[in-house]
């Protein structure tokens, strides 16, 4: 009987009941450690988490390395910035990756956050195969929707452009990571081609970042309305309040649909910097008495308000991944969001709208169009709302997933084999 592989992995950002990049260290890793034996290098500030989940859960193959630069490197992290201590902190990982290798013979070798293309993986100077991701390269807003940015944000999002367009030419560790994966998982179409023009050579596949959430089973949207003996169409919106997430779309598009249907309500789940812009357009639009905003929520209110809508408005202009997304779909809620990034991927016409990312009116007059027929029809609604479950099952399913890895780790050893 052949023995499990052995994986090492490299996750900066790995905490259980957490989104974002600590979600994908975590999901990654426990899902992994269920066909091989894992051994995830990360951060000393994620041990608590981790070890209280550890005593609840029962994961005989993973393994947790915690590390850090030396006290003065964590103290002065905040004046470094997050990303110039990841970079240094991923040349100490090297040194602990070494140690671990010479004890324990790795398989294979996989960088998983910061998932990121800036974000270089010293340990893919090991002399095993190595895989590269679930990263996203160079993705950015949409050109016509940047003045939506507001002044700060398309300065931001320069500069963000310009920074990583050096790294990717200049930045020496960067070049080393790529030239040394052996599989790179792209979380994009758009970094897929990215690649694929500059890299005709590399085995790339795409795969996002995020799997089907573990959720809790919730009361139907009909359940709800026989309980509460009232049909008001609700749209919900869940993120932070920055720039790039959109929400200023998505209230003027509310704005404008309220106008023609009258029996409707917006819900606005999070916080964030833009919070007082956006109270002040809601009033200022009239529209106060339809809109409630609930501010950032626990997990399970937030999965429950989900679940009371009948559509989530998602108009992110820069995202990779979205969980809420996911959630939403799994609560069989159509999905409403821009043809671009992570979101255009995810979404398909039969269990959403996707509004191609044009010129800001022409964003906002999809989007009242795609509500309005959907407030029109509420049988499309939940034809699209179980389509989009269904599509949830069968493309982003943990063990769909764990097939396309346990391929992933395959190819990346016969690609390494191959290039020795």
């Amino acid at each position: 009987m052949s023995r499990k592989l052995k994986i090492l992995v490299s996750a900066y950002a790995c905490e259980p009941n957490k989104g974002s990049e600590p979600g994908v260290g975590w999901s990654w890793g426990t899902k992994i450690s269920e066909f091989a034996e894992v051994w995830v290098i990360t951060r000393k500030n994620n041990r608590d988490a981790i070890e209280k989940e550890l005593e609840k859960s029962d994961y005989p193959d993973l393994h947790f390395i915690y590390y850090d630069l030396p006290k003065p490197a964590v103290s002065a992290k905040r004046i470094l910035s997050v990303n110039i201590y990841h970079y240094l902190w991923q040349i100490g990982v090297l040194f602990e990756a070494k140690k671990l290798m010479r004890k324990h013979h790795f398989d294979i070798s996989h960088h998983l956050t910061f998932g990121t293309f800036a974000s270089p993986s010293m340990i893919s100077a090991l002399p095993i195969p190595f895989v590269f991701g679930p990263i996203v390269a160079m993705d950015s807003v949409p050109d016509n929707l940047v003045n939506e940015l507001g002044m700060r944000g398309k300065i931001r999002k320069n500069l963000r452009d310009i920074i990583y367009r050096i790294l990717f030419l200049c930045d020496p560790l960067i070049k080393y990571t790529i030239k040394k994966s052996d599989v790179l998982i792209s979380k994009t179409s758009n970094t897929v081609n990215f690649f694929k023009e500059r890299f005709p050579d590399k085995y790339i596949i795409k795969m996002t970042a995020n799997g089907i959430p573990r959720l809790p089973d919730l009361p139907s949207k009909n359940e709800i309305e026989c309980r509460k003996n009232k049909k008001i169409f609700k749209v919900v919106v869940v993120g932070r309040m920055v720039s790039w997430k959109g929400f200023p779309i998505a209230i003027e598009s509310f704005r404008k649909f309220q106008e023609k249907n009258n029996i409707c309500q917006l819900d606005i789940v999070g916080d964030g910097p833009q919070m007082k812009q956006l109270a002040k357009q809601v009033t200022d639009g009239g529209i106060a008495n339809k809109v409630v905003f609930h501010g950032s929520q626990p997990r399970e209110k937030t999965l429950e308000i989900i679940n009371d809508s009948d559509v989530l408005l998602f108009p992110s202009m820069l995202d990779a991944a979205a969980s809420t997304m996911m959630e939403a779909m799994y609560y069989e809620k159509p999905v409403l969001c821009l043809d671009h990034g992570g979101p255009g991927d995810l979404i398909t016409s039969d269990c959403g709208v996707k509004v191609r990312p044009g010129a800001i009116q022409e964003v906002i007059d999809d989007f009242v169009k795609a509500l309005l027929t959907l407030s029109d029809s509420p049988s499309l609604c939940r034809d699209k709302g179980k389509a989009g479950k269904n599509r949830l099952i069968e493309k982003y399913s943990w063990e769909n997933r764990i097939k396309m890895i346990k391929g992933v780790y395959s190819k990346a050893m016969k690609v390494y084999n191959t290039n020795k």
